[in-house]
């Protein structure tokens, strides 16, 4: 029968007999032992002893242990878990811009959201996390990517503003007029209100066009009507990011 080879984890002197020490071992399976008289006297239940318990607690942190079917502890080695590599929130902007995202990630209190690019249209632009460190940067970027994906479907922007789904998509056939249209001047302002299934329903909003919230630009939406008059068309006067809709309304 092949001996047992013991390793030697920690030696502790005694503190009621002089020049007494103390040794505990653990065997080729993982399982620990002490020669003091705690451990080596007692023949019931699990066997443990002080010595034991400092091991388990402070001298192999890193480890955890399982019952064996003698009541025996048995020692498994914990693999140490790679920490990942830490990165902040000019990390995850720095990785957009080089894939050609204009949207930007940013740090508020006690969360993040996007800006810039199409963020400002997204339905919600917050992520509810203390600790950028909780999602990696490739999930960071799939959550954008998601984001925008919902711009896409239009039932998404609905929900967005009036805060619930439509109740029915009906198709609209939509031809541009194949004539010259006729301009009748600026829009200056406008007013509409939200209707049932709507949240908002019954809430009037005013919109000054050229205010985007922080400032005040000129008016870059024309009213234009077709040769006979019968239909009404806006028309950007000049190719720029304003006015746009989002989830707060019209901006610009």
């Amino acid at each position: 029968m092949a001996k047992k080879v013991y390793r030697t984890v920690a030696t502790f002197h005694s503190k009621s007999k002089l020049g007494t020490y103390y040794t505990v071992k653990m065997d080729e399976k993982g399982i620990l032992s002490c020669n003091c008289p705690t451990w080596v006297f007692k023949r019931w239940g699990i066997r443990d002893c002080p010595h034991i318990r400092i091991v388990r607690t402070e001298v192999l942190p890193n480890a955890h242990y399982i019952i064996d079917k003698l009541g025996r502890r048995r020692l498994i080695r914990r693999k140490k878990k790679k920490n990942p590599i830490p990165h902040s929130v000019a990390t995850v902007n720095s990785v957009l811009r080089k894939l050609g995202f204009k949207e930007r990630l940013a740090k508020g209190k006690d969360y993040y959201y996007w800006h810039s690019g199409d963020a400002e249209r997204f339905a919600e632009s917050g992520v509810y996390v203390y600790r950028i460190q909780q999602m990696t940067v490739e999930n960071w970027v799939r959550d954008l990517m998601r984001r925008k994906a919902a711009l896409k479907n239009p039932e998404g922007l609905y929900d967005a503003f009036h805060g619930s789904p439509p109740m029915r998509i009906r198709k609209v056939r939509y031809e541009p007029p194949k004539s010259p249209l006729i301009k009748i001047g600026k829009l200056v302002r406008v007013e509409y209100q939200p209707e049932h299934p709507s949240k908002r329903t019954g809430t009037r909003y005013y919109h000054e066009m050229g205010h985007t919230g922080t400032s005040i630009l000129k008016s870059n939406l024309i009213l234009a009507t077709d040769q006979k008059g019968k239909n009404l068309y806006l028309l950007k006067d000049k190719d720029t990011k304003y006015p746009y809709f989002s989830k707060l309304g019209i901006i610009g």
